[in-house]
């Protein structure tokens, strides 16, 4: 359940996680007293991960949040995913997700795996992660589709080149 708009921020992610964990309690006192505090205390989220828990929470927060939540044990692999397209493999969160990835509780925005880390995340997107989270059944067993030279170069001009007039595109 979400209550306001279609962004989540990460108070309301881990208020949908202990629901899901049943954990309930009057909804005031479980988000501002018992929600965050929880997640801290369990090391579910470290004591300065966020500097506002009202604000939207972007999607690699949220998958850090998830599988902090239950650990690296809980997620069988059911997919073979060594690669995700628009996350650098440097990034803090990326074994994290590509943990997510293989145990079929994200698979990105697109046939390539796409992420789209810095995208805040919908409360639709929310819900449906935290279903696979609780429920191993409902994992997706997904083939990416691999990146050709063509498809790259698609990529680059369409999402940072189009209206230039310097680049790959000006030859």
């Amino acid at each position: 359940y979400c209550e306001y708009g279609e962004i989540a921020t990460a108070d309301e992610v881990f208020l949908l996680s202990l629901e899901k964990l049943n954990f309930y309690i009057d909804t005031v006192l479980r988000r501002q007293l018992i929600a965050t505090p929880y997640a801290k205390a369990n090391g579910i989220i470290a004591e300065n991960q966020f500097d506002d828990y009202t604000r939207e929470i972007k999607r690699f927060e949220m998958a850090e949040v998830f599988h902090d939540a239950m650990g690296e044990k809980y997620y069988n692999a059911v997919n073979d995913v060594d690669f995700i397209p628009d996350v650098p493999m440097g990034a803090m969160y990326y074994d994290k997700l590509l943990t997510l990835y293989n145990a079929g509780v994200v698979m990105g925005s697109d046939e390539y795996g796409s992420f789209k880390p810095y995208d805040n995340i919908k409360r639709s997107e929310c819900a449906a992660i935290i279903n696979r989270v609780a429920l191993p059944e409902n994992r997706k067993s997904v083939e990416l589709s691999k990146f050709s030279t063509k498809d790259a170069y698609t990529l680059v001009y369409n999402s940072g080149m189009s209206s230039s007039k310097e680049g790959i595109n000006s030859g």
